[in-house]
């Protein structure tokens, strides 16, 4: 499992302008480090990383996957110092769940962990179980599509601290919910989140009813680009949970949640799972396993099947931008949860996942019951 820099060498990194995303997100001390001798330093010091195959770039990526990264990867982790957006949406794009870490703690040496878990957790939305706690809780709760990225980071870090969520990736992050927001509002919708502030488009007004016969299929949005999305549930005005993940064609990834009111996690799950399925998404990525997303109905699936599954759905357009185009960004519980069985969830070779196999492998998964990190 060696290095998989597609060919050349890194150039050294340049130092980023104000406004500039980092790159090679190299400061401080670092800054001035050629890359190399970095990565050498690394692995000796830390063993573990010279198991871990290296991917300088986007390029490089795909050198790896041509030559089947994926079925030579022992453990869940690759690693690389580059934290560029484009690299970052390529890894998710090929089911990757890209997670930062800091060497040494408190050195400002932050490293790139792209994660591909031997088994992912993942939710059929037929196989979803919404307990009548939940159900009676959702009335009171507003789920909404407009939620500032900022807000939704600043929830996730105040309840599971900076584990993984470090400034390089979340500036790369930023960057994708940008691009999410900018879609938006350059297709007409109202309301929407850039850089970490909210529009008015939909204060002060009632959420229009879900209508997706209406939807307009000659303006549909051919939404199966890697986008970054924010999922706020609010009551009373007040943000009281909510999470962020990807979109890549018709499959949401979760990377991180959070809750303040005891009860609204699950709430927001029930909530989010009923806009997916309403949105024509196949299945729902929860990533790492956890009892609580089990209780939910969700399965653990074996790395080889749910990437075959996986990039299976990437390449269809799921209808999420259209919408919200139609009903705006904001879901009364009530409302989504009546709407529950409104659209049947993909089957067969489209959306196929789970069968016995992952049954067993969730009976042998469950583990901590708590709402935690979603990644």
């Amino acid at each position: 499992m060696g290095s998989a820099d597609g060919g050349r060498n890194p150039a050294p990194p340049a130092k980023l302008g104000k406004d500039e995303l980092p790159g090679h997100a190299l400061t401080g001390q670092w800054a001035n480090v050629d890359i190399c001798n970095l990565r050498r330093l690394i692995t000796q010091q830390i063993p573990r990383f010279s198991k871990r195959p290296y991917i300088t770039d986007a390029r490089a990526l795909g050198v790896a996957l041509d030559s089947r990264l994926e079925d030579e990867l022992e453990g869940d982790f690759c690693w690389s110092l580059c934290f560029d957006p484009a690299f970052v949406r390529a890894l998710i794009h090929e089911g990757f769940i890209p997670i930062a870490c800091e060497l040494g703690g408190g050195t400002g040496l932050f490293v790139l962990l792209p994660k591909l878990h031997e088994e992912r957790c993942v939710l059929r939305f037929d196989d979803m179980h919404v307990p009548r706690r939940v159900r009676r809780r959702a009335r009171d709760y507003t789920l909404r599509l407009d939620t500032p990225f900022a807000e939704v980071i600043a929830g996730c870090l105040a309840q599971h601290g900076g584990s993984w969520l470090h400034e390089p990736l979340t500036h790369a992050f930023a960057q994708l919910a940008h691009d999410w927001a900018g879609l938006r509002k350059s297709n007409g919708v109202v309301g929407g989140s850039i850089d970490g502030v909210a529009d008015d488009g939909n204060r002060g007004r009632e959420a229009r009813p879900l209508s997706l016969g209406q939807l307009d299929s000659d303006k549909r949005v051919q939404a199966r680009e890697v986008r970054l999305c924010c999922f706020g549930l609010w009551r009373d005005g007040v943000l009281v949970a909510g999470e962020f993940g990807a979109v890549c064609g018709c499959v949401y990834t979760s990377y991180s949640g959070f809750y303040k009111v005891a009860g609204a996690g699950s709430v927001q799950i029930a909530l989010t799972a009923q806009l997916l399925q309403a949105a024509g998404f196949s299945w729902w990525d929860f990533g790492q396993g956890h009892a609580y997303k089990l209780a939910h109905g969700a399965q653990m699936v074996p790395r080889a099947k749910f990437i075959h599954d996986f990039r299976s759905q990437r390449h269809r357009a799921n209808e999420l931008s259209e919408l919200v185009a139609q009903c705006g960004c904001h879901f009364g519980g009530d409302e989504l949860l009546a709407r529950r069985d409104l659209r049947p969830a993909a089957t067969g070779e489209s959306g196929e996942l789970g069968g016995e196999s992952t049954r067993r492998s969730a009976s042998r998964s469950r583990g901590s019951s708590s709402e935690d990190s979603l990644a």
